[in-house]
């Protein structure tokens, strides 16, 4: 099938930005973007298909666990991340094939019905919905985990769906028009800042629909219609009161009405007058142009009268609201607008177009405008893709330190106390990566409560953990950043070490023994026994040794890193024990020294040898 000009603009606009956006799409975090904000609560909402922040996005959230189900079938090509990024861009291309077909109905506005735009209005449209795409703030939104691009989305629909009505004057446009209003009450509540324009848009041609009482009773209940999806949050809040936060409610409702309310929103905005908000004017400009934010303006006068009305009628309310929420995440309301500035600035240019054209060769004009447009989108890409591409970045270490704790294979089912940091990303990787072995997190109040079952401690934090375990606790290593805490001491050696079961001192084996090579080095896991009790401390040197040289050693004042001393073991333990050393690829031997201290230096009390394999 042969597609025509229109709908090879529309596949232009669509896949262009799709490419791009796949290419920049967010795949990792920050540690600061793991620790809170809306894109990583909206995240954890969509893989355990609960509410988001304030007041809740219920529709946004249900749709986006949805999709983070569906999408399990691209697991081979994208990470969880990945997916839930992704969900803004399925957005953002609608949003960019709606804008495309603002700008073209506003260039054939008062041409009769039927008019196919022509090549000039194809390209300057295709390309100024380009310049949106790669807008900073509309980018960035729509390659990491927000609701932004959607409620673009929903700000387009609203008022093409108006001017549709304005061509038609049907019924069931207008109640699709308020459907889309009250999708903004059930969905980002900046979009109902378009809803007044619209209502004034209507009314002012149809004044008899106040007189209306069916009609008004259909309005009333299709614009209600959306609201109903906040039945979700107050549900899935009922059965999970650990997802409410911070607070004490005497009942569910009490909670629901106060969650309504967004108070932390209403914290960032403010009455004052503090002069002319410069700054905010700065950012505009830089991801406008001042090309387009003023010929934009100017150009949407072009427009006949009623739709100039609702265009200027929206950018209107948007104004002030952006002055007084200038403390919050202004820029979620003012990305929605550009596709109305872009509107004037391919207005301006059709007219100058049609102006020059009996003095110029009309090509050499229409040429030159098509090439404007396309230096003003060359221009987003070039400036804004650094700032805006978050695939692989190097700061995205955020769930490094899961992923380091969950390389030391804990059991199944386990419980971690670590860090504030180490717990943030087990947490994401447990509850929506998927990531195995699942494992919960738990704070440093509740570890001696968790004793008993599989129980493990980061070294990172085990030296707030040590002093309030009960005496008789047993430690183990279980790799090079977890300890196994437990009541009961292991007795057995895994299948998997060389068991050499040689004696170093009274009442203490080396029962076995394993090395491993790692990206810098290498692993020295040691697997002590106790044959009786032992009767004194010694501190662990383990160093690697090439021709006789010795190259690379770690030390540790006790086992376990430092945390188990051995005169705290039993007769038949067996404590795994584990060492990094840097470097020595090349080693063929391990050392494996006890030693104690003595007048100010070190007696070596036993030197064990065996080979590195």
């Amino acid at each position: 099938m042969r597609l025509n000009r229109v709908q090879v603009g529309a596949v232009v606009v669509a896949l262009v930005p799709l490419a791009v956006y796949v290419l920049t799409l967010q795949n990792g975090f920050t540690p600061g973007e793991l620790q809170g904000g809306d894109p990583i609560t909206h995240q954890y909402a969509q893989a355990l298909f609960r509410f988001a922040n304030a007041p809740g996005y219920p529709i946004f959230s249900m749709l986006g666990a949805l999709w983070f189900r569906l999408s399990a079938m691209l697991t081979p090509f994208f990470n969880p991340v990945e997916r839930l990024s992704f969900y803004s861009t399925l957005y953002a291309i609608p949003s960019l094939i709606l804008t495309y077909s603002l700008l073209l109905k506003a260039q054939l506005s008062g041409k009769p019905a039927g008019t196919q735009p022509s090549v000039f209005a194809v390209c300057v449209s295709a390309l100024a919905t380009l310049f949106f795409a790669f807008t900073y703030f509309f980018w960035y939104y729509s390659v990491s985990s927000e609701n932004y691009s959607s409620g673009v989305l929903n700000t387009l629909a609203i008022i093409l769906l108006a001017i549709h009505w304005q061509e038609r004057r049907d019924e069931g446009t207008l109640l699709w028009l308020c459907f889309a209003c009250g999708l903004s009450l059930a969905h980002l509540l900046t979009t109902a800042l378009a809803v007044p324009a619209v209502i004034i848009f209507v009314v002012a041609q149809q004044p008899k629909y106040l007189r209306q009482p069916v009609l008004i009773a259909k309005i009333v209940a299709v614009t209600a219609l959306p609201l109903l999806s906040y039945a979700f949050v107050y549900w899935r809040a009922a059965e999970h009161p650990e997802w409410r936060g911070q607070g004490a409610w005497p009942d569910t409702l009490t909670w629901f009405l106060k969650f309504l309310t967004v108070p932390q929103g209403q914290a960032e905005m403010t009455l004052s007058w503090d002069g002319i908000p410069w700054i905010l004017l700065q950012k505009l400009t830089a991801d406008l142009t001042p090309v387009v934010l003023v010929l934009g303006i100017a150009g949407l006068f072009l427009l006949p009268r009623a739709r100039a009305g609702l265009m200027l009628g929206v950018l209107a309310v948007y104004v002030p609201e952006v002055y007084l929420n200038r403390y919050g995440n202004w820029y979620q309301t003012t990305f929605a607008v550009y596709p109305l500035l872009l509107i004037g600035c391919v207005l301006l240019a059709e007219r100058v177009r049609r102006w020059t054209a009996v003095r110029l060769p009309p090509r050499i004009v229409a040429g030159t405008l098509v090439g404007a447009f396309a230096l003003l989108a060359a221009s987003r890409i070039a400036v804004n893709y650094a700032a805006t591409n978050l695939r692989d970045r190097p700061t995205a270490t955020g769930l490094n330190p899961g992923w380091v704790l969950l390389a030391d294979k804990p059991k199944t089912g386990a419980v971690i106390a670590g860090t504030f940091e180490e717990n943030l990303a087990l947490d994401y990787l447990a509850q929506v990566w998927g990531a195995q072995p699942p494992v919960a997190t738990i704070g440093l109040k509740q570890v001696n409560a968790a004793l008993g079952g599989p129980l493990y401690a980061s070294r990172a934090v085990l030296p707030l953990v040590a002093p309030q375990l009960p005496p008789d606790t047993h430690l183990s290593s279980q790799g090079t950043a977890l300890v196994a805490l437990r009541v009961a001491p292991e007795t057995m050696v895994p299948s998997s070490a060389s068991v050499i079961g040689k004696p170093i001192v009274p009442g203490l084996q080396l029962a076995a023994y394993e090395t491993r090579r790692t990206a810098t080095g290498w692993r020295v896991t040691l697997y002590w026994q106790a044959t009786q009790s032992i009767a004194r401390d010694m501190a662990v040197s383990v160093r690697l040794v090439k021709a006789g040289a010795e190259v690379a050693q770690a030390d540790a004042a006790h086992p376990v890193g430092g945390y188990y001393p051995f005169t705290h073991w039993q007769a038949g333990e067996v404590v795994r024990d584990d060492y990094v050393l840097t470097g020595a690829s090349d080693a063929d031997t391990v050392r494996v020294i006890l030693y104690h201290t003595q007048g100010g230096g070190f007696v070596n009390d036993v030197v064990v040898e065996v080979a590195k394999r």
